[in-house]
């Protein structure tokens, strides 16, 4: 497929609502040779499950996410390619997942973000958003960067969560989407070895996993809470998936 033809098929999906049907074409559709997004397989040893198709990217977010990637992870970068090593969870403080789509699918960043201004100008974003009813929307390609978490975006696929303590405590049908997207993905990139709340991310400062070029450059979170990464660590491994913690994470814990 040619580059064209697959940001036209991104707009084309951004601008109109997706059944499950229309969202497995559009997963098909949207799968670029040249970097193997957006793969519509399943996985043989999960349970089914649909991924709804809500692509936001452009040719400015790619553009945008290489002077991203040059400013904070390697100057001479050529690609938006990351090499998927964590899954990060995440919330968005807000109550649907409707609303996390409308943040992330403006390309700058806005106004409103003034602590982030000097990382660069593209706009924040996940691969994943999880909705409050267990519905899983894919964004952007598992191997695409995404700007979701510090020092790690090069390496990490974010799942955000609609919610966030105490407003709107996320659910037991988000908890239970999670477990298996983690699952999802770890069988999709066996090269996975972490699986971090964004609240624990400075626990990988100090480790070969964390690039942050830019001095200083940090914030302190408390998505997606305590309980709900215990819980999640626990529903992985009932199923028989145990990813590591943060290597540093007991020191950054708040």
């Amino acid at each position: 497929m040619k580059r064209a033809s697959f940001f036209l098929a991104c707009w084309l999906a951004t601008a109109s609502p997706l059944n499950a049907q229309e969202a497995s074409s559009c997963a098909t559709a949207l799968k670029a040779p040249d970097r193997g997004c957006f793969s519509g397989s399943d996985v043989p040893t999960l349970a089914s499950r649909n991924i709804l198709c809500r692509p936001i990217y452009t040719p400015e977010r790619e553009a945008l996410s290489l002077e991203y990637f040059r400013l904070h992870y390697n100057p001479e970068a050529t690609s938006i390619d990351i090499d998927p090593r964590i899954v990060v969870a995440h919330w968005t403080d807000g109550p649907t997942a409707a609303g996390a789509l409308a943040t992330f699918r403006p390309t700058r960043l806005g106004g409103d973000r003034p602590e982030l201004k000097k990382g660069g100008a593209l706009n924040v974003s996940s691969q994943f958003v999880v909705d409050r009813n267990g519905d899983i929307y894919q964004l952007m390609p598992t191997t695409c960067l995404a700007r979701h978490v510090i020092g790690l975006n090069w390496a990490a696929i974010g799942i955000e969560n609609a919610g966030g303590d105490p407003k709107y405590p996320l659910t037991k049908k988000q908890l239970e989407a999670n477990i298996w997207l983690v699952q999802y993905l770890k069988a999709k990139h066996p090269r996975i070895a972490y699986l971090s709340g964004h609240f624990e991310y400075g626990g990988f400062r100090g480790t070969p996993l964390w690039h942050e070029l830019l001095k200083n450059y940090y914030t302190s979170k408390s998505d997606p809470g305590k309980k709900f990464m215990a819980n999640l660590r626990s529903g992985i491994k009932a199923n028989g998936l145990e990813l590591k913690e943060p290597p540093q994470g007991k020191r950054f814990h708040r």
